[in-house]
């Protein structure tokens, strides 16, 4: 997928650019098809999200709760000229690469929701809204959004593309984030589509920015952040989950499989050996962790990979009467929460299946905490 982008990167940029000459005599009311209207843009990049703060080798950015960023160690070869920026990774210039991913599959395959690039530069002009929009006129349908920071766009070959440049002056260099949005791999509409690209244009938008604490015991706080394709996702999942529940036997555990490859969620009929379970839970100190399985330790335990896992000393990030937020010593999360679904006593829970790991913020946690109490307002 790290390919795929770059290569969008080459497709669209690779050709060659206008003289930059003429471009005083372009009229940008000719290029077809400019949206004006960006209230309903504006209202979701300026939503604020539950964020936390990820830290690389060299910086440390604020991402959104369900994304994660991570530096490459070996650059993907990459060469494009964006306006007057020339930007390639054997140039001494070329200084880090970065891929963000959604850590919710909402397509059937784990991916790459964008790349970022560092570039130094003396020019702090060199890339700017208006001479992307003349530079590359023909390169694209439509314009959703732009503002002088980025641009939503459509290609010629319709994905639905997301560019941002961010000066940065006390590096001298230019912070670049772009990412195309089409149907490889899912089922999704234009407005779907749309979605996701304001979504990835407010992470870019506000990678640089001190994060502000949230409650992250609110469940709109992160409904809201949701996207169009996450929320179906999660709705697909709690269908399947309540369908479930009618046939499962006493201390049964169904794990509902998304796409085949990805267990997010599991559900579990409390009768003893899940109240067993649920008391050993309690008993798990805040500050100290223990070996999980010197005060619990059965079959059913060993049906719970995060329990099973060599990483088995835990204690309680959060407690509530009917839940259970806790980490390991390598900071995985895994979440319980009980609760009742057609009138039957159940758990919810992650970290059983193939799941182990997906959970690694605490603010990741939090969610699936207000996800499980909250299953029926998505």
């Amino acid at each position: 997928m790290r390919y795929i982008i770059i290569f969008s990167l080459l497709a669209l940029f690779s050709c060659k650019q206008k003289d930059n000459t003429k471009e005083e005599n372009l009229d940008i009311t000719l290029i077809e098809n400019i949206e004006t209207d960006s209230t309903y843009i504006d209202n979701l990049l300026e939503l604020e999200v539950p964020n936390y703060i990820s830290k690389t080798e060299e910086k440390e950015f604020s991402i959104p709760f369900n994304y994660t960023i991570n530096i490459s160690q070996e650059f993907f070869p990459n060469k494009w000229n964006l306006c007057d920026l020339k930007i390639d990774t054997d140039s001494s210039n070329y200084k880090y690469q970065y891929f963000l991913g959604d850590n919710i599959p909402y397509k059937s395959y784990l991916s790459n929701d964008g790349i970022l690039e560092i570039i130094t530069t003396n020019d702090s002009t060199a890339i700017t809204t208006d001479k992307f929009k003349k530079i590359n006129s023909d390169s694209y349908r439509k314009i959703y959004f732009s503002d002088k920071e980025s641009v939503i766009f459509k290609t010629k070959k319709g994905a639905i593309a997301v560019l941002f440049f961010k000066y940065l002056k006390e590096e001298k260099a230019y912070s670049i984030f772009y990412n195309e949005n089409d149907n490889i791999g899912i089922e999704a509409n234009e407005n779907e589509l749309l979605d996701i690209s304001i979504n990835q244009l407010r992470i870019a938008k506000n990678l640089y920015k001190k994060s502000k604490p949230t409650d992250l015991l609110d469940w709109d706080s992160f409904k809201n952040s949701l996207t169009i394709l996450n929320k179906k996702v999660y709705k697909d999942i709690v269908n399947e989950i309540l369908d479930a529940s009618n046939s499962l036997g006493k201390d049964d555990i169904y794990t509902q499989k998304l796409y085949g490859n990805h267990n997010l969620i599991s559900i579990l009929k409390l009768d003893k050996e899940g109240i067993n379970l649920w008391n050993a839970l309690s008993k798990i100190p805040k500050n100290n962790p223990i070996e999980f399985e010197t005060i619990y330790n059965t079959d059913l335990k060993d049906r719970i990979s995060y329990f099973r896992s060599n990483h088995n000393f835990l204690k309680i990030e959060y407690q509530d009467e009917n839940s259970f937020i806790l980490k390991n010593q390598n900071s995985v999360y895994a979440v319980f929460v009980k609760t009742k679904i057609n009138k039957k006593e159940v758990m919810l829970f992650t970290g059983s299946g193939m799941n182990y790991g997906e959970i690694n913020s605490k603010e990741m946690a939090y969610f699936y905490m207000n996800l499980f109490k909250n299953y029926n307002d998505i």
